[in-house]
């Protein structure tokens, strides 16, 4: 009788494991408070959306994004680069019907994240990413672009 309960609880076990990952999702966790974060952790505003880019970089000039936003007023543009290139990027935000500059041209190296825009017009703006870079070489770089609320 011994033997078969440890059976039977050996093969629900093995059942379990392999069912639950298919039962819980990413979405569906609860999300970590913020005195259980560890201190290397980023904590992130909730009203962020994150756009993955992967653009490539010229060896001289300029190039745009695809891609156009609307920004409110009050939010802002961080970008976060992945790659490992090790030449720095610039980028700036631009009016997307004009590509008049909105703010200064900001480089941001490998791994670095850093704030590229503020919307503080007070007015919602309809805009671009021109990115560029002093590179003796045309290179891929990769990351996200971040846009969020204060």
């Amino acid at each position: 009788m011994k033997r078969r309960s440890i059976v039977i609880l050996l093969v629900v076990s093995c059942l379990l494991v392999t069912a639950l990952p298919g039962l819980v999702n990413a979405e569906s966790a609860l999300p970590v408070s913020q005195t259980e974060q560890t201190a290397n952790e980023k904590v992130e505003p909730q009203a962020t959306r994150n756009y993955y880019f992967e653009l490539n970089v010229p060896t001289f000039g300029t190039r745009y994004d695809p891609r156009d936003w609307y920004m409110t007023a009050g939010k802002y543009c961080v970008v976060q680069r992945t790659d490992t290139v090790r030449w720095n990027v610039s980028f700036r935000v631009v009016d997307a019907s004009t590509l008049g500059a909105l703010g200064d041209w900001i480089a941001v190296g490998r791994g670095q994240t850093k704030t590229i825009y503020t919307n503080t017009s007070g007015q919602t703006q309809h805009v671009k990413i021109e990115y560029s870079a002093v590179a003796p070489v045309e290179f891929t770089t990769t990351g996200w672009f971040k846009f969020g609320e204060f």
